[in-house]
């Protein structure tokens, strides 16, 4: 069965469950949902109806679906053994209609989010606003959840559906329980604005966002070049707007777009395909570091684009996703849930970040999973197409496209710097963290002989009343480091209220750094915390 059948058939056979009186509980800030009125999947492309045994529990053979409350949100949790399972409904019964929704998207808008009048067939993903004669209400999903989640509104019910595909096949979850959605909800207070009561809804949804410290602005060459550029014609352009810019400490961003890549020998000349997302081609000289240092010489701050799900021509087939429709023959997409392809991703962006590039956009990532740009789902009501699967089936889209981000993470682009570091310490205790700063005066202890290396890590600025944290190390002496480097720290911070570092990176000059203070190549700015888009 397919997700539009799917859709068409889940308000089916439920005229004998209980009907609510009304969806929300409570009042104002964190309104609670009520207990959906009937739930139903798809198991083993079978639509089924489960069976409440109370409210928070229901049924269908071996499959289990939890809920209970918890911090302001209704959890939902799944449990599946020996069974694919495609996705799980919860249906709140409900007639009055909203007189207007405001749609969100799978991935971004295209111009095409609005208050309109709502209607049974459309699909709105994550969370959506409505408006009535006296107040608005928000119905939503936290971020991070494990399953793509998507709500309808028809006159007779409200609809929220987790999607639990591991490419267009159900997942196989074994004996795991799944986290799939934690549902928000909010009304407006009195006279409060459609706009204000969505803002305080986005903090619901995402209460700790990693948002940058000052606005993010600036230039890039997609309009001008559409992936033909060069580095004489990003440096052209960039010089040309930087002095719009004079006086402001926030420095603005050159991106370097779509073009900058060396591209497989059947479509060399491709904009948007490269076949490695590693290595500069002749129009850049070979060589990023020199294009990013440039861009900073010219005064403002380098960004670069990357589609780092391109596989190269020369990769064996079985690390790549099946050919569904929207791929090509040619242009073949890596798997994300096989670990070796996270590790290349990773790679690709450790070598933006020495390379001394400060942004980095991120592009194409839901067309090359998914096959399926996001207005092409929902004008289809499907997300991807069916019959195909990841490699690994045992987790679910959401879980590997999450996955693949933190795994970004990981490398060096995000860290605190060790001000920021001083005023969160005390909720890192045996956490993993990365952290930037300066090797102390005087603090350094290294042994040859058993390569243990002890250092202070400290404040940028001298005399900065900061407590410092101490550093234990094991393994080679990073290149470069001495005191008064700076460094980016990646490892456990102990009980002892030590940092046992795994990983150390030193910023070090490039060959090609001009004589010019504060240009630092690699880890750059390295006292800022780094955002990717």
């Amino acid at each position: 069965m397919n997700r539009r059948q799917f859709i068409r058939n889940t308000g089916l056979s439920l005229g004998a469950i209980f009907i609510s009186d009304a969806i929300l509980a409570g009042v104002y800030d964190h309104a609670a949902i009520n207990y959906p009125d009937a739930v139903t999947a798809i198991i083993d492309n079978e639509l089924v109806q489960l069976s409440g045994n109370g409210q928070q529990h229901w049924v269908y053979r071996n499959l289990l679906v939890d809920l209970k409350y918890k911090n302001q949100s209704l959890e939902v949790a799944i449990t599946a053994p020996q069974c694919s399972l495609s996705a799980v409904t919860l249906h709140w019964k409900k007639t009055a209609q909203p007189t207007a929704v405001m749609n969100d998207h799978w991935e971004r808008t295209y111009g095409d989010a609005s208050w309109h009048a709502p209607a049974a067939a459309e699909m709105l993903p994550w969370y959506f606003m409505e408006q009535s004669e006296n107040a608005t209400h928000g119905f939503g999903v936290k971020t991070g959840t494990a399953t793509f989640c998507s709500w309808q509104r028809t006159p007779a019910e409200l609809r929220l559906t987790m999607d639990t595909r591991s490419g267009g096949d159900g997942v196989q979850l074994g004996n795991r329980q799944l986290l799939a959605a934690a549902i928000v909800t909010i009304k407006s207070h009195p006279h409060e604005t459609a706009f204000a009561v969505a803002r305080r809804f986005t903090k619901m949804m995402c209460a700790a966002a990693n948002m940058p410290k000052k606005p993010v602005y600036g230039i890039n060459d997609w309009y001008f070049t559409y992936g033909n550029n060069s580095e004489k014609l990003i440096l052209e352009h960039t010089r040309l707007m930087a002095p719009m810019a004079d006086g402001l400490e926030n420095r603005p961003f050159s991106v370097i777009d779509a073009g900058w890549f060396v591209g497989p020998p059947s479509s060399p000349n491709d904009c948007c395909w490269g076949d490695r997302m590693d290595l500069a081609n002749a129009r850049f000289g070979g060589d990023m570091s020199k294009s990013a240092v440039n861009i900073k010489q010219a005064g403002m701050r380098p960004g670069i684009w990357t589609r780092p799900l391109c596989g190269s021509y020369q990769d064996p087939a079985n690390i790549m996703l099946p050919m569904i429709k929207g791929r090509e023959q040619n242009k073949p997409v890596l798997d994300p849930s096989i670990p070796e392809n996270l590790e290349r991703i990773k790679k690709y962006f450790r070598n933006y970040n020495e390379w001394g590039f400060e942004m980095v956009k991120f592009d194409f990532t839901t067309f090359d999973i998914l096959g399926k740009w996001g207005f092409e789902m929902l004008h289809s009501c499907a997300m991807t197409s069916n019959n195909w699967r990841m490699q690994d089936n045992t987790k679910t889209n959401a879980e590997i496209i999450l996955k693949m981000y933190t795994s970004i993470r990981e490398t060096s682009l995000y860290y605190l710097t060790i001000e920021e570091f001083a005023t969160k310490r005390a909720t890192l205790t045996n956490e993993g963290v990365r952290v930037s700063g300066r090797v102390g005066a005087g603090s350094m202890t290294w042994s040859p002989k058993d390569l243990h290396l002890q250092f202070l890590l400290s404040s940028f600025k001298e005399g900065e009343p900061i407590q410092g944290v101490p550093v234990r190390y094991q393994g080679i002496l990073p290149d470069m480091f001495a005191e008064g480097r700076d460094v980016i720290v990646e490892g456990l911070y102990s009980h002892e209220n030590i940092l046992e570092a795994k990983t150390i990176m030193t910023s070090c000059p490039s060959k090609y750094e001009a004589e010019k203070s504060g240009v630092r190549v690699q880890g750059s700015e390295i006292g800022e915390k780094k955002t990717v888009n």
